[in-house]
């Protein structure tokens, strides 16, 4: 069933039209899953790679394809750039509600975290909201009103 790799298996996430592309090595998965924004794709990227047993490795970017994204003028990428730092950023920030609420849902229910992640996630395209939106229902739910209110203020 597992085939051996001929070099080590990686977990990739690499920007697309629509969100980010999570490449990975699991046969039962030929085509990159599609997230929508870098923190689901930081967070599926680590649960598939725990799950698989990967080495924790350092990330690299994935080099545009087309030629006129790599003739990009300076000030373009240098904007590019600063998107980015602004979503990883955000993604710092809101990646420990997401993996509290992963785990909550995890063990209230049985799941493991990747399933545990793609309810919210499921949830989140159901109702058109960001995935961290989702968490933090999940954790008021735990916490109950008043403690909820304290910890938004």
């Amino acid at each position: 069933m597992n085939q051996p790799y001929e070099q080590e298996p990686t977990v990739v996430l690499a920007p697309a039209e629509t969100g980010w592309d999570v490449h990975t090595p699991r046969n039962d998965q030929p085509e990159p899953e599609r997230v929508d924004d870098v923190v689901e794709a930081l967070i599926l990227g680590d649960l598939i790679a725990a799950e698989i047993g990967l080495p924790e490795v350092p990330t690299t970017r994935v080099p545009k394809t087309s030629p006129e994204e790599q003739a990009d003028p300076r000030d373009t990428q240098i904007q590019e750039l600063q998107n980015k730092a602004k979503q990883l950023e955000n993604a710092l920030k809101t990646r420990s509600t997401t993996e509290q609420a992963i785990g909550v849902l995890a063990a209230r229910h049985g799941l493991t975290p990747e399933e545990a992640f793609n309810v919210m996630r499921g949830e989140s395209r159901r109702i058109s909201k960001p995935v961290v939106e989702i968490a933090k229902v999940v954790l008021s739910d735990l916490r109950g009103p008043a403690e909820s209110a304290e910890s938004t203020d």
